[in-house]
């Protein structure tokens, strides 16, 4: 038994898996990062699955989508979040999509955003608690379009949204995978 032979063999089959060549650290919980106008917060730094919160965008844009992931410095984050504020009193927007894996709204975050017409909900996992207060307040008054399968989904989807805006909904799109 040849130990030292064994430990040097060790050694390089460990180190493919750490991806040669590269030294890429994930930024700090709280760091700030911004990619493609927009501004985001890194809210969870586990090298296996960072996460991001969306801040907002540096224009007021018409059309706004929230990513499922979004890639900075070699990093590719998951986006969990919509900041408190992010979209408050943006007075262009008409339409945002909000991405699969974003599980949670900031109070006021589409706060008097009064010319969204309509929104498309990618994400399965909101719930009424995870949407601040008054999130969606003084958006316009239309009637939900519903487009997808499962019921039981579109039936959560709608008292997320309507414990905000009761009897009065902008056109949201449900597309569940």
């Amino acid at each position: 038994s040849q130990k030292p032979s064994e430990s040097p063999s060790q050694k390089p089959s460990e180190a493919p898996s750490q991806q040669p060549g590269q030294d890429i650290k994930v930024p700090a919980k709280g760091t700030k990062l911004t990619a493609k106008g927009a501004s985001y917060q890194v809210t969870s730094a586990a090298e296996k699955n960072p996460t991001v919160v969306y801040k907002g965008s540096k224009k007021q844009k018409a059309s706004v989508t929230i990513p499922d992931t979004v890639t900075i410095d070699k990093v590719t984050y998951k986006v969990t979040s919509i900041a408190a504020n992010a979209f408050k009193n943006n007075k262009k927007l008409k339409k945002v999509v909000i991405g699969k894996n974003v599980t949670k709204i900031g109070k006021k975050a589409f706060y008097g955003c009064s010319k969204l017409k309509k929104i498309t909900v990618k994400t399965t996992k909101l719930t009424k608690k995870n949407v601040g207060r008054q999130a969606f307040k003084g958006i316009q008054c239309l009637e939900p379009e519903v487009q997808q399968k499962r019921r039981k989904l579109q039936n959560k989807a709608e008292k997320v949204f309507a414990v905000q805006t009761p009897f009065c909904l902008p056109k949201i799109v449900y597309t569940y995978p």
